[in-house]
């Protein structure tokens, strides 16, 4: 029980630190690009000139830093797991396991993001003359592959209540830092 309840707040303290990430990669981006961001608590706002390479760059860069907190977590995850399977989880291969679980954000398919605005993949989809949907649907697939496979490298018996206090824990910090704290640290 109480390893369940530090998974839980371990979610609800990593999912605003996985939002800043992928904000951060927007930000970054458009500050090397010359566009004076202003990274807010779920979107980055920038000074575009038009320009569709540009618009690309900076729209590209959120999905890319998911991407490698995804691909660092679970190449970290296998590698201090993948011969001690029935072992127990020590908190740093969780601390992996949550890297991973950053791709549950690519399930979300086509739905909307904050405000009704797509999602970055389907931007990036629309802004290659693909239909907006595509690139998210592709990666749906992608997603739950990886998060099938970091889920096998815990120990059989014991995944059900971990992985739900986690889960369950990012949900509440999705809903916590999106609807309470974010709004008030980076308006």
């Amino acid at each position: 029980m109480r390893q369940n309840l530090i998974r839980f707040f371990f979610g609800v303290l990593f999912t605003p630190v996985a939002i800043l990430l992928h904000e951060c990669g927007h930000y970054m981006t458009a500050a090397a690009l010359g566009l004076a961001p202003h990274l807010h608590f779920a979107y980055t706002t920038a000074n575009y000139p038009g320009t569709p390479y540009t618009i690309g760059l900076v729209t590209a860069a959120g999905p890319t830093a998911t991407a490698l907190m995804v691909i660092v977590g679970f190449f970290w995850l296998w590698q201090l797991r993948h011969d001690r399977l029935q072992a127990p989880v020590t908190l740093t291969e969780w601390f992996a396991t949550f890297l991973v679980l950053c791709a549950a954000r690519w399930l979300r398919g086509s739905i909307g993001g904050l405000h009704g605005e797509p999602i970055d993949e389907a931007k990036l989809s629309a802004s290659v003359g693909f239909p907006q949907w595509l690139l998210p649907y592709l990666l749906a697939p992608v997603a739950l592959a990886v998060l099938i496979a970091a889920v096998r490298l815990h120990p059989r018996g014991s995944r059900l209540a971990p992985f739900a206090s986690a889960v369950l824990g990012i949900c509440f910090g999705v809903v916590l830092w999106l609807k309470v704290v974010g709004p008030r640290l980076l308006p």
